[in-house]
């Protein structure tokens, strides 16, 4: 029985350990297959699905921008020289009225009857001086005959120059007199907008009260800049102003006047504007933005500011080259709504991603799903290419004169300068620092 038993166990082992080898061999097998797998799985790897645009040129602005009030350049109150009761009034308020226009009349019948007077008596006296002279020329002749004397002859020349006097002197109160019934008459010494008066018809005027304000029809901005800005700021540069009644708008400008020092306080000078509008939109005394243009480049490589990734170095953007995501450092610059400025690093051209970096890796496959909108409009249109690299200054605080030149048309970039004719132009609905991320 023992040995039965033992030759049993000695047939049963090489039965389990045959089986256990052909187990270790299936899993050496299928470890093998697996790790031929990998290589092919890994070079696979599903794309990412991107949006992209393409670096094209725009026009960037370099400008700086001040708060200021607008003012008439010219405001005369309007004073009369002489009292008198007001019998006219010759213009409605808010009006504009032009130079010479009767503004008001105050009553003159006393300073008529004055005239009326003193003319008779200079005819009186144009009379006495011919008598006078016909007497001094028959005293000469009776002189020359040595019938007269020599004195007798003085004093008829002696009455003939005090006729003289008198004829000049009641010609002086005439023209005096006339001067004074013109003064009664009140004109517009300018054109431009009255305001609202202060009398009305029928009220007594003392001389030097002010009946109404004539402000005129060219107005003016002025806004403080910082003193870092002072080589770069020059009469008529261009400048753009904008107001909250007409949001959508710019009125062009030009700078007539730099302020020749600098503020101690608070290291800022003085600049004015002079400021385009044919069609008469703004009020003296508006608040107001100016942007004063200092610089501009034309024909700049720009992005759209989604295109860029801020990293601790800078920034950088994807650019899409043989169907991958390459990662390429840039250099940014100016910046405006929704555009930057690239001034090393990218191409015109070049394809960049706009949507999707954050799933990119250097070198990550892509597929483009779709075209980002193109931003690079030209410099000056609302959305497309407005606004500037700005840096804000404070409020405001001269004798450059320049005129303001027409403002940029929406529809024709490259606008006239003609100063008579100044136009408007569309706001950009948002301006963006120069240099700050996006």
């Amino acid at each position: 029985m023992r040995r039965e038993r033992c030759v049993g166990y000695a047939t049963d082992r090489p039965i389990v350990a045959r089986g256990a080898a052909w187990v270790w061999l299936a899993l050496l097998l299928c470890g093998l297959a697996a790790c031929g797998e990998e290589p092919q799985q890994a070079a696979e790897e599903p794309s990412v699905a991107v949006e992209t645009t393409t670096v094209r040129r725009s026009d960037f602005l370099e400008d700086v921008t001040g708060i200021g009030t607008l003012l008439a350049v010219e405001v005369v109150r309007i004073r009369p020289e002489a009292s008198g009761i007001v019998r006219e009034i010759g213009f409605r308020e808010g009006e504009r009225v032009n130079k010479g226009a009767l503004l008001f009349l105050l009553d003159a019948n006393k300073l008529l009857r004055e005239l009326a007077a003193n003319q008779a008596a200079l005819q009186s006296a144009r009379a006495s001086q011919e008598n006078a002279r016909r007497t001094y020329q028959r005293f000469w002749r009776l002189y020359e005959r040595r019938t007269v004397s020599k004195d007798e002859l003085d004093q008829r020349q002696t009455e003939f120059r005090v006729a003289q006097a008198e004829v000049s002197r009641l010609e002086a109160q005439v023209a005096l007199n006339r001067e004074r019934l013109e003064d009664m008459r009140i004109r517009a010494p300018m054109a431009g907008k009255v305001s609202q008066r202060n009398v009305d018809v029928g009220d007594y005027v003392e001389e030097g009260d002010e009946l109404v304000t004539l402000y005129s029809d060219r107005l003016e901005i002025t806004f403080d800049v910082s003193e870092r800005y002072m080589g770069r700021v020059r009469l008529g540069q261009p400048v753009r102003i904008t107001v909250t009644a007409y949001s959508e708008l710019e009125f062009e400008g030009r700078v007539s006047f730099v302020s020749p020092s600098v503020n101690v306080a608070t290291r800022k000078f003085t600049v004015k504007a002079l400021v385009g509008d044919p069609e008469g939109l703004l009020k003296p005394g508006a608040f107001a933005t100016a942007r004063l243009v200092l610089d501009v480049r034309e024909g700049r490589p720009a992005v759209p500011e989604s295109a860029l990734v801020a990293t601790r170095e800078g920034y950088l953007v994807f650019v899409v080259q043989d169907g991958k995501a390459m990662m390429r450092p840039v250099d940014i610059g100016l910046r405006r709504t929704g555009l930057a400025e690239v001034r090393q690093g990218l191409d015109v051209g070049q394809e960049v991603v706009v949507a999707g970096q954050l799933n990119l890796s250097d070198g990550t496959p892509v597929q483009v799903a779709g075209r980002g909108r193109d931003d690079t409009g030209p410099a000056g249109t609302d959305g497309h290419g407005t606004s500037l690299a700005r840096q804000p200054e404070g409020r405001p605080g001269s004798d450059g004169i320049a005129n303001p030149g027409s403002p940029v048309n929406p529809g024709n970039p490259g606008g006239s300068a003609n100063a008579a004719e100044p136009d408007r132009r569309e706001r950009p609905a948002d301006m963006n620092g120069a240099g700050d991320g996006p």
